[in-house]
């Protein structure tokens, strides 16, 4: 178990950044754990709860200490069921729609047998829910387990992963992004099935750009660096969120092309300082990669493309790649253009965030 960290104060007029991760209730260690506590100012996964808010399924000896430590938010699986009817309609249908998608049945096509195994606790599941994923052999009920519906697996992991978007979303307390390290579950949740309820938007990458921790620092250790590190880690972040609300703004490849050039000093001083800090703080790091969603102010532009339907969901044509050298973490920045399905826009048109984030630890750069 990690050494304790003193609490330090937050600032209360900042809101917080939070990433919540799914599809699974486990948050993953290593390297995914250890970039979002960096960059992150708090952690969240679903968590299925009793009545008394007492955890079903235990948490992790590294989720112990971050809550302990006021780093890790559970969510709770029910609170969709107690927002507005028409908040708990769209998440329903959006379910049944993504089941009887093309990608997800090739999905389930893919597997020699259908094995309901995946718990996912019934208070949590409204009845018709069930029905209809019992009705399509993707649920079950089990004897001897009253509290507890049986999914298939890819069923279960997209059931959380809607719930993550809509939980995000509706989150109040804090500028919430639903946070993943899988591919395919996060084209299920955001891309469009079709041109037609498509909504153009970006995915930036920011490849083996941002320095991670390596996983023989301990928790505690990025805690107290976070803490004492925090207007140089806060400079960085802000950095990295401006240069895609500026992307999010541009009109054309070549506006694309002149904002990467306006923030590429200052992407490097950031990185540079961050690099100095860790490595006096004696935090060996590897390069780590970000991919995030990003609606556009004017879309049209990026509607212009034609994009094969055999890759709706995938990083179409743009693409455009920005190289930032001159730094220890050497890297670079990529923008695509990315099809979202229309709904997540108009749930988030107050957001200036993202939509979403896949990122995860690439290639050994020790400082």
């Amino acid at each position: 178990m990690p050494k304790e960290t003193p609490m330090a104060p937050r600032d209360k007029t900042e809101i917080k950044q939070t990433i919540l991760y799914y599809p699974t209730i486990s948050v993953p260690s290593g390297r995914w754990l250890r970039q979002a506590v960096l960059y992150w100012d708090e952690i969240g996964s679903i968590v299925p709860q009793r009545y008394d808010r007492t955890a079903l399924i235990p948490y992790t000896p590294d989720v112990q200490y971050l809550k302990a430590e006021g780093e890790f938010r559970p969510f709770r699986t029910d609170l969709i069921y107690q927002r507005q009817w028409k908040l708990v309609q769209d998440f329903e249908n959006e379910l049944r729609e993504i089941v009887r998608s093309s990608e997800f049945q090739a999905k389930l096509a893919g597997r020699s047998k259908k094995t309901l195994t995946a718990r996912v606790h019934q208070d949590k599941v409204s009845h018709e829910v069930f029905d209809f994923l019992e009705s399509s052999h993707l649920a079950k009920r089990q004897a001897g387990n009253q509290n507890w519906y049986f999914f298939e697996l890819s069923t279960a992991l997209l059931y959380m992963s809607l719930l993550a978007k809509y939980l995000a979303n509706a989150d109040e307390t804090a500028s919430t992004v639903a946070g993943t390290n899988l591919p395919f579950y996060q084209r299920l949740n955001f891309g469009a099935e079709s041109i037609s309820t498509a909504l153009p938007s970006l995915n930036v990458r920011f490849f083996n750009i941002l320095p991670v921790p390596r996983q023989n620092n301990s928790l505690a250790d990025i805690i107290t660096f976070k803490r004492k590190r925090q207007d140089q880690l806060k400079f960085f972040r802000n950095v990295v969120g401006d240069t895609q609300l500026a992307l999010a703004k541009c009109k054309s490849n070549s506006q694309v092309n002149q904002t990467l050039a306006d923030f590429d000093a200052t992407l490097k001083k950031g990185l540079t300082d961050l690099e100095a800090v860790l490595k006096d703080s004696k935090i060996s790091t590897v390069a780590g990669s970000l991919e995030a969603l990003v609606k556009v102010s004017y879309p049209g532009w990026l509607a212009t493309g034609a994009v094969a339907s055999g890759r709706i969901k995938h990083i179409a044509d743009l693409p455009l790649k920005w190289t930032l050298g001159g730094t220890l973490v050497a890297g670079a920045i990529g923008v695509g253009r990315y099809l979202i399905d229309k709904r997540n826009e108009r749930r988030a048109t107050h957001r200036n965030s993202a939509f979403s984030c896949l990122h995860a630890a690439k290639r050994e750069s020790v400082l």
